[in-house]
């Protein structure tokens, strides 16, 4: 709304239209003051009002009557010409909202109409002061100026990641929310005129000049805006937290244009004289009337700053390193990083799911787990006795002990438990200990990095739902203590990302955890399964090398039956060792039958900007693939068989997967599963999937059969204009869900990766195999 106030098209004087403009919002308010939108938002008072809209404080019912914010825009109060303009940035600030998961955004938690048409935005309330507030009580400190820029800086920088620029950065779009015992956290409000990159709201347009005049840049002055003008708009708010001053005071844009050509006239050191050059300097250089002259990202701006403030802080005070003393002289701890690591037991959690959830269960469920673990005794003794710090991980958290290795074990324990009421939350967590720096922020010692906390996270990635999983590290420091010897579960080594290796535990006590297998576990033993079938069919090779006629010369006897008995006891000894772990038992000889394979590879072309970006190229699967690329499946067959390829959607419809069948349809291969042996297929044959630029998988299942599949054949025509592929009888959809349950472990696919291709094979009568296409 503060947007519209400085937007071009808006700043006209006052009418008499205008007058009655007020007139009918103000009566408009009051129509909406005790209405309660989709039977859960209970709308109580007004915050804030504008010409073409209100924004409103309201309780959400359905949780707790928590506090939210309702903005409703009221387009009628705008001319004609203006009203589709406002309709679509209002569309883009919901999806702005959307994109964007960072504490430093405020939520946004639902969206929808009015029963007379106007749409409406629920959003998270923040509790606390705009900036602007902060800046009028007084000058700031050096301190609370870097700490509100860093956080600024972060919070843009999650936005441009997102592909969202902000446009009207100004201290009355920045709220400080309150935490308590006078900490303070930034939240980015208002995205009400944002440019959004690759809209899925709305095509590309020519972009309005629209913001708060004396925060745009020069490039936003003529209608393109970049990322690169919201570090403009912060260099500007930096200038004047530290000044008190703007640093242009322009009567028109045309003067504030060539006033930036110019450059900055007065420095803040000639306003602030105590302001370290170094700060000077970064200040100038996001303030500079080239773009490109500017710090590369908004977060690399925040942290010069930040440095360049609190580098000479803590010697000026005569405090020691550790100490600083905040505005009412209470002195706190402080480091800008520990000069020497130390030892933290840190508690890695993840709601499972997390992602593909609506943005009001991501937002409840998240508040969910806050409260339980904030509830648990083992966190509020360690913050009692300042053993603790907490940090958000976006889709659950960490939690770093120092002092007693079991803290993080006895905590996970009782998140457990509390969870056993709350089954929606499927929660795994991981522990470790290891060195860690405490790194300084706004919240002073309450943040940490390093390898403590890096692995703590790659234990948790090897779990599911409901497991507790431990490195070997903490097992044994907490088996040292005597507690919990019975209820640790030794699993092995993992391999986790970048070829580390990993040695777990697994932590489950009657009730509380999960005494299953690891989804990873199971799939290495596996492949250790796979290893062993490739080991007996070197030996058949070998055996039905030597019964041919014209090699026993080559080979002697005795030499040829050493050969064959050592490489089937070992065949043997890893057959029993691995059926042995996985708590399965063998009776008599495998058999070794023919392989069924199948190989396939994928071509990628990234795109960026609409565009082709360098060559494709060939990964054999099971890479991350770059969001918004276009990709080809490649396949290639070793003999006669069937094939049939159903993608799965990433959300359920009507409690059933959405399953839509991508081969065989009437355009590919005459409509017919059936391929020859050595055929080589391309899909799709005319187009390219393309993988959008939300992070996320694509599923597809690949089913590889001698024959054909009456499940599967029953679903071919849906394969037509119409349907293009979507399957809808649900009666169909179960039966495939059943399909693909059973058959996914029981005919399950050996894997062989070379360079470029992955070859699937199975000695089964036909193997499922579902491809995973990660884009990120």
């Amino acid at each position: 709304m503060a947007a519209d106030n400085n937007d071009k098209d808006s700043t006209q004087p006052l009418s008499q239209a205008q007058t009655s403009a007020d007139a009918m919002l103000r009566l408009r308010q009051e129509l909406y003051l005790g209405v309660t939108l989709k039977d859960r938002y209970l709308i109580e008072r007004e915050l804030a009002r504008g010409g073409i809209g209100i924004v409103f404080l309201a309780q959400d019912k359905q949780l707790l009557s928590r506090q939210v914010v309702v903005k409703i825009l009221l387009e009628e109060m705008a001319g004609s010409e203006h009203r589709a303009w406002l309709m679509k940035k209002f569309s883009q600030e919901i999806e702005a909202l959307a994109r964007i998961d960072h504490p430093g955004v405020v939520g946004v938690f639902d969206a929808g109409q009015l029963d007379d048409g106007k749409p409406y935005l629920v959003m998270q309330y923040v509790e606390g002061r705009s900036l602007r507030s902060a800046m009028d009580a007084g000058k700031s400190d050096f301190r609370q100026v870097a700490d509100i820029v860093r956080q600024i800086g972060q919070a843009l920088s999650a936005a441009h990641d997102k592909g969202v620029v902000h446009r009207d950065l100004k201290p009355e779009n920045i709220m400080l929310q309150t935490l308590g015992e006078g900490e303070e956290i930034i939240k980015l409000i208002d995205f009400g005129i944002a440019q959004v990159t690759d809209s899925q709201i709305s095509s590309p347009e020519r972009t309005r000049i629209a913001g708060a005049m004396p925060y745009m840049a020069s490039e936003q002055l003529k209608g393109k805006p970049s990322a690169a003008s919201d570090i403009y708009a912060l260099g500007v708010i930096a200038y004047e937290m530290l000044t008190g001053s703007l640093p242009f005071y322009p009567g028109t844009m045309v003067e504030l244009y060539e006033m930036q050509q110019l450059g900055v006239q007065v420095r803040p050191r000639e306003l602030c004289p105590d302001l370290p050059p170094a700060a000077e300097q970064a200040i100038l250089r996001a303030l500079s009337f080239a773009p490109d002259q500017r710090p590369r990202r908004a977060r690399e701006f925040g942290e010069e700053l930040a440095r360049a403030l609190t580098a000479n802080q803590t010697a000026a005070s005569g405090t020691s390193p550790a100490e600083t003393a905040d505005s009412s002289g209470v002195v706190a701890s402080f480091r800008t990083q520990t000069l020497e690591p130390e030892m933290a037991h840190v508690l890695f959690t993840d709601l499972v799911g997390y992602s593909k959830l609506p943005m009001d269960q991501q937002t409840q469920y998240l508040g969910e787990l806050q409260q339980v673990v904030n509830a648990t005794s083992e966190v509020a003794r360690a913050r009692e006795r300042n053993q603790l710090i907490s940090l958000p991980t976006g889709d659950g958290m960490a939690l770093a002990f120092f002092g007693d290795p079991a803290m993080p074990v006895r905590c996970a324990l009782e998140i457990a438990g509390a969870l056993l009421s709350l089954p929606h939350l499927r929660l795994r967590m991981g522990i470790n200990s290891g060195p860690v720096h405490r790194v300084a922020d706004i919240n002073a010692n309450r943040n940490v990095a390093g390898g403590g906390i890096n692995l703590a996270q790659r234990v948790m990635d090897c779990g599911d739902a409901g497991h507790i999983l431990l490195s070997n590290v903490t097992a044994e420091l907490v088996q040292q203590t005597g507690l919990w010897t019975d209820a640790l579960h030794d699993l092995g080594e993992q391999e986790v990302k970048h070829g580390v290796r990993v040695h777990l535990h697994n932590l489950w006590t009657g009730e509380l955890g999960n005494p299953t297998l690891p989804e990873k576990l199971a799939k290495s033993r596996e492949e250790k399964t796979a290893a062993l079938h490739a080991e007996q069919e070197k030996t058949a090779a070998l055996r039905a090398e030597q019964e041919k006629p014209e090699a026993r010369h080559r080979v002697p006897w005795l030499i040829a039956v050493a050969v064959l008995v050592i490489g089937g006891l070992l065949a043997a000894l890893l057959w029993s060792r691995t059926n042995h772990d996985s708590g399965q038992q063998t009776t008599g000889t495998p058999t070794v039958a023919p392989p069924l394979a199948l190989s396939y590879s994928i071509t990628v072309q990234r795109y960026r900007d609409g565009k082709p970006s360098g060559s494709p190229f060939t990964i054999p699967g099971g890479l991350v693939i770059e969001n918004g690329s276009r990709v080809h499946l490649n396949l290639t067959t070793a003999q006669d068989g069937h094939l049939y390829l159903l993608n799965e959607g990433p959300e359920l419809k009507n409690g059933l997967p959405d399953y839509n069948l991508l081969f065989p349809t009437p355009n590919t291969n005459s409509g017919s599963a059936q391929l020859r042996a050595a055929q080589t297929l391309r899909l799709p044959n005319s187009s390219e999937f393309v993988l959008d630029n939300q992070e996320g998988t694509e599923k597809i299942w690949l089913i590889w059969s001698p024959g054909s599949v009456t499940e599967l054949e029953a679903v071919k025509p849906w394969a037509n204009d119409r349907d293009k592929g979507e399957i809808k009888d649900a009666a169909q959809t179960r039966t495939l869900q059943e399909f693909f349950r059973q058959h996914e472990s029981a005919a399950k696919a050996e894997t062989e990766q070379s360079d470029q291709q992955t070859k699937l094979k199975s000695r089964n009568g036909l193997f499922v195999h579902l491809l995973r296409l990660e884009h990120r």
